[in-house]
């Protein structure tokens, strides 16, 4: 693949920056969300009482920053020195063939990245980096001498998928050195003395941890993103509006050209959800299909880890680098008598591989009550471009007859989103009720540190936490009955009619609407987050399918949306074709303005 960096240079800074006056102009402060980028008043309350004392940020944190001025925006917020190559939008393959063209050192890249961070995060209140890694160039030092010996040697056919991949880690995900707090000011002195499972594959592959990412506190609050070690995560389309959650850093970091591509955690929406809103690809890969030994957990039942990218090969890519059996990980058992493909980058097939394809459209997901028009609108052409490509829709698809005959509602016969609901005894039952495997998988996992809170209820007893928090906290250590207990019998039957009813309709995968609603405003009303028009948990969590989000447009004020593949367990290779497929035959992603290159001199603002 060929790379264009005169392209990439060539791209106006002036076009950028006076779209960005443009709208200093004509909107108001309060709606660019650029009003409220001080230290929000209330954010960094944590704990069980109104008048305790805010806790410090945490060591390590970046901080919160300075608000900026429209003369900056105007000016260029990073203008610390031109980067050697641009990254906006940088892709692996750009990447790797400018390395092996002598044009790009991964030091060049991690600096470029490092740049952008400190010129943009924090002075636009993005608020996406909790970290930085101080060994990142150290480690592209080293990457850079194995690259030279590769290309000195006529060895660059061995060069290792990843080299020099730059990623953006959820800050629950474990890297020796680096502290893991998982949002929470009860974990400020947790450094894991080992990597997650899922760093070491993908260290092994040639990657490089740039920085842990903030998350939602203990990856709670899948519609916004908050927390007690390092406050609200803004949407870098909108800084008024939230990313989603919990991976809502990873998200936004990975949007703004950060990095080169983040890694999340999803049990019910996290990867996929933050992903939707910031015009990313997310991949929720089957259960078990990637280790989680090492990472903070929130349900171990339900828990997997993903990338988030600003391509769907990207997001295989770094699939590739992660995929595999992890024997410490509570769902290793569910890979046993599973033959995975030598790669998953053989299954990105472009528009080809639509053809031929059957897709089945779940309706009654996309159609429930209060659904964005816009949201809908840009669903039906998602629906005629995939026709337009080859494949087939079997229309208004459903899930069903559970034991008692009763289909799948996605609207439970109008009670509501059947957010992880089935039918079962011929009433609903919330398949997340129990809450006891928060508080089994964190105290399991505080045991095995060396953290001063040792448990959840230590942690509670504290108050170090944010108060939206403490509800679920709550819930979790008041819990009676085990996670041995799960999966129920409910979720068993769930997914084992989803596949029937897929069987039945010969489908390769079934497609809906990640998101039914546009992203919340920072600051809103966190009772609103019942009907936020979340679909992610509905499925794949229950069911440990393999789900993936890729962008579908933009549904109003240039706030992204997202199409959803679903696919049977383990299928990961249907849906990153037909993922891939729409991909390129629409190609809907785009920047977000406010984050363009860096760029070397000032320009003047205009009189006036």
């Amino acid at each position: 693949m060929s790379h264009a960096p005169k392209k990439r240079q060539s791209q106006s800074h002036a076009v950028v920056a006076a779209l960005i006056l443009l709208l200093l102009r004509l909107t108001s402060a309060q709606q660019l969300g650029l009003s409220d980028l001080g230290e929000p008043a209330d954010e960094a309350v944590v704990g069980a009482t109104a008048d305790r004392e805010p806790a410090l940020i945490s060591p390590d944190s970046l901080g919160p920053g300075p608000a900026v001025t429209a003369q900056q925006l105007w000016q260029g917020l990073c203008q610390t020195g031109k980067p050697q190559n641009p990254v906006v939008e940088l892709t692996i393959a750009e990447a790797h063939f400018m390395m092996l063209a002598g044009q790009l050192t991964c030091t060049d890249l991690v600096t470029a990245y490092q740049q952008r961070i400190a010129a943009f995060d924090q002075p636009l209140q993005l608020n996406s980096i909790r970290s930085l890694n101080p060994a990142a160039l150290e480690r592209a030092a080293q990457l850079d001498s194995q690259l030279q010996l590769l290309r000195a040697t006529n060895s660059t056919s061995m060069m290792p998928p990843l080299l020099c991949v730059p990623l953006l880690l959820k800050d629950n995900i474990d890297v020796a050195g680096l502290s893991t707090l998982a949002g929470s000011l009860g974990l400020t002195d947790n450094f894991p003395l080992a990597n997650a499972h899922l760093v070491d594959q993908l260290q092994q592959q040639g990657a490089l941890v740039l920085a842990k990412t903030a998350m939602g506190e203990f990856a709670f609050f899948p519609s916004f993103c908050i927390s007690s070690a390092s406050g609200v995560v803004r949407n870098p389309y909108s800084l008024s509006h939230t990313p989603a959650g919990s991976s809502g850093g990873s998200a936004a970091a990975t949007a703004a050209s950060f990095g080169m591509a983040g890694i999340g955690t999803d049990t019910g929406n996290s990867v996929r959800g933050p992903a939707s809103h910031a015009a990313l690809v997310g991949l929720r890969p089957s259960l078990g299909l990637v280790g989680t030994a090492g990472v903070v957990p929130l349900r171990v039942d339900r828990d997997t880890v993903g990338p988030l990218a600003r391509t769907v090969e990207d997001a295989v890519r770094v699939l590739d680098g992660m995929a595999g059996p992890d024997p410490s990980d509570p769902l290793a058992p569910l890979m046993v008598n599973v033959s995975l493909p030598l790669n998953y980058t053989q299954f990105l097939q472009g528009p080809a591989g639509l053809a031929g394809t059957r897709i089945a459209v779940l309706r009654q997901i996309s159609g429930l009550p209060g659904a964005d028009n816009g949201i809908q609108r840009l669903f039906e052409d998602a629906l005629g471009a995939l026709q337009q490509a080859g494949a087939s829709l079997a229309d208004d698809f459903r899930i069903v007859g559970n034991s008692l005959g009763r289909d799948w509602d996605a609207n439970r016969g109008g009670l509501g989103p059947a957010i992880g609901h089935w039918n079962v005894g011929g009433r609903w039952v919330e398949l997340w009720t129990c809450n006891a495997p928060l508080r089994e998988g964190l105290d399991a996992y505080l045991a095995a540190g060396n953290t001063s809170y040792r448990s959840l209820q230590a942690i509670y007893q504290a108050g170090a936490y944010h108060l939206l928090a403490q509800d679920g906290i709550v819930a979790a250590l008041k819990a009676p009955y085990s996670s041995a207990q799960y999966p129920t019998a409910a979720m068993r039957d769930l997914g084992m009619r989803l596949i029937e009813s897929m069987d039945a309709a010969q489908v390769d995968a079934v497609v809906y609407p990640t998101w039914n609603a546009q992203p919340l405003r920072v600051g809103g009303d966190p009772a609103n987050e019942a009907e936020d028009g979340n679909n992610s948990p509905m499925i794949a969590p229950h069911t440990g399918s393999p789900a993936i989000t890729v962008p579908m447009g933009n549904a109003g004020l240039g706030l992204p949306a997202g199409l959803q593949f679903l696919g049977r367990p383990f299928d990961e290779a249907a849906v990153i074709r037909l993922a891939h497929g729409y991909e390129q035959v629409t190609r809907h992603r785009l920047p977000p303005p406010l984050f363009p290159e860096c760029r070397g001199a000032a320009a003047s603002a205009p009189a006036g």
